[in-house]
C-alpha cells in the first residue's frame, strides 16, 4: 500500500528519490515491509534512487536523527517511507525543526497509531497502513479454537488454502478515512 500511494501521489515523476527508514535489522516485519515496498516500486518501471536507508529500530528519536543526517547530504527527497508510524513521526519532527514544508514531502508509516492518525489529520503525515491488532487477535483466537477442536483450519477467516497460515489484511489509511481508525 505504501508504494501504491507513493506512485499515485508522485505518478508524474519518472525518477523518485526515496528515503527508507527501517525497523530492527533482524525483525521479520522490517524485512517484509521493506521488501514489499521495494518490489512494488521496482515493478513500477520508474527509476528509484534510495538516497538514504538505515535502521531506526522502530524509534522516533533515531528516525529524527537519521532525517537530520540525510538533510546534511544535500540530496533531494521525494518521499520518506518508514516501517512504522513512530519513525515517520521522527522524520516529521525533523522537518518541523528544519522548517521543511510537510505539504511538499510524502511521509508514510505503518500501524495507524493514535499519533500517526492525528498526524494524518493535521496533514503532517501523508499515509499509514493499519495492521489490525484486534483483527489479528480475533483471528488468533479463532485459529486456536479450530486447532483445539480439530476443525478444518481452512475454514478460519483469512486462512490460506492449505490452512497453515492466517493473514489478516492490511488496510490503507489516508486523510479521507483516518477517522475510522482513531
Amino acid at each position: 500500500f505504501q508504494a501504491e500511494y507513493v506512485l499515485d501521489k508522485l505518478g508524474s515523476k519518472q525518477e523518485l528519490n526515496v528515503m527508507l527508514i527501517q525497523g530492527e535489522r533482524e525483525h521479520s516485519a522490517t524485512y517484509g515491509r521493506t521488501t514489499a515496498v521495494k518490489n512494488a516500486l521496482k515493478d513500477s518501471g520508474k527509476k528509484i534512487n534510495y538516497i538514504f536507508s538505515d535502521y531506526a529500530d522502530w524509534n522516533r528519536e533515531k528516525a529524527k536523527n537519521m532525517f537530520d543526517i540525510m538533510l546534511k547530504t544535500g540530496r533531494e527527497v521525494d518521499c520518506v517511507i518508514c516501517n512504522n508510524d513512530e519513525m515517520a513521526l521522527g522524520a516529521i519532527e525533523s522537518c518541523k525543526e528544519n522548517k521543511i514544508d510537510l505539504a511538499s514531502l510524502v511521509i508514510l508509516g505503518v500501524d495507524a497509531t493514535k499519533d500517526g492518525c492525528e498526524a494524518i489529520e493535521n496533514e503532517e503525515m501523508s499515509f499509514t497502513v493499519c495492521q489490525s491488532a484486534s483483527g489479528q487477535g480475533r483471528a488468533c483466537v479463532d485459529a486456536a479454537k479450530a486447532l483445539v477442536s480439530g476443525e478444518d483450519m481452512t475454514k478460519v477467516e483469512y486462512a490460506t488454502e492449505n490452512g497453515l497460515y492466517v493473514y489478516v489484511p492490511f488496510e490503507p489509511v489516508t486523510k479521507q478515512n483516518v477517522g475510522e481508525y482513531k
